[in-house]
């Protein structure tokens, strides 16, 4: 990128921004009186939607899971995490604007506060109480906020704690979790830390603590080496249970990831865009029962 844009006096990550004040006072954009201002505004820069008001909290950035398919620890560099105090304080803010829905964004936001030999200890529906369900629990007791909703959770680190937070009637009834297989095997390949039989005992606690919680996951079909006893695995897992929202995704290598590097990429197109086809099927069938 510096090659490409040799115009660009500066590239920062995700994770920089907080560079940005001491390089305007350096270039001399601003003084050191404006610093503390500007570090502010950066401190608490949400994301606005006009058609919903909804307000978009960062919590989190990056992501330390590595998922044999997926590019983003290397894109984004490891999970770290925002302090409770100014999160807090920037939903306080944005409620007291008229914001009273928030949605609380990471790249996985159950692991919010923990450290890594903690999380990756951690299994679905586990007793293990969370920073991250605490984090919830003090949105929850602030006025102004009418509505909170959160964003990624994976199965394998949504504790019992965090079930519990569901019944709070702030709560928004949606929950987006990605399974990415109905197969242990791929499962295993994918280095998903959750096995389908515990998803599925998850989703049924989740039931029975809030029965009107609805859900959104995330699927990959023509995963390498995934067969078609495999795939039937995950149609099966939507006729188990439906999803209001699915987003079903045909796999393709990422550069630099473990299945890119490691994994014979042997589904053909065809057979990926024919599985695709008929998950979707299956999917939609699911939504009219």
């Amino acid at each position: 990128l510096k090659e490409r844009l040799d115009w660009a006096d500066y590239l920062l990550a995700p994770e920089e921004e907080h560079q940005i004040p001491s390089i305007l006072v350096k270039e001399g954009l601003v003084d050191e009186w404006a610093l503390q201002k500007i570090k502010g505004l950066l401190d608490t820069n949400p994301k606005f939607s006009n058609e919903t008001d909804w307000a978009y909290v960062n919590i989190s950035t990056g992501c330390d899971n590595f998922c044999t398919f997926c590019v983003v620890p290397y894109a984004r560099g490891e999970e770290t995490h925002r302090s409770k105090e100014e999160i807090l304080s920037e939903v306080k803010h944005l409620a007291s604007r008229g914001f009273g829905n928030i949605m609380l964004v990471g790249q996985n936001v159950n692991s919010w506060g923990l450290d890594k030999v903690t999380k990756f200890k951690l299994r679905a529906g586990s007793v293990d109480k969370i920073p991250f369900a605490e984090l919830l629990r003090e949105v929850h007791a602030i006025d102004e906020v009418e509505k909170i909703s959160f964003i990624s959770s994976n199965p394998f680190d949504f504790t019992q704690d965090l079930i519990d937070t569901l019944v709070l009637p702030k709560i928004d009834p949606y929950l987006h979790m990605a399974v990415q297989s109905g197969d242990n095997e791929i499962l295993k390949r994918m280095n998903r830390r959750h096995t389908i039989e515990e998803f599925k005992e998850l989703i049924t606690k989740i039931k029975e603590k809030n029965p009107e919680m609805t859900f959104g996951t995330d699927i990959i079909v023509g995963f390498p080496g995934e067969t078609e006893e495999q795939f039937m695995k995950t149609a099966d897992l939507f006729k188990w249970m439906k999803f209001n929202v699915a987003f079903i995704s045909i796999y393709s290598q990422r550069e630099g990831t473990p299945a890119q590097k490691f994994m014979k990429d042997d589904v053909s197109r065809k057979e990926k865009h024919r599985r695709h086809a008929y998950l979707m099927k299956v999917w939609k069938k699911s939504l009219e029962g």
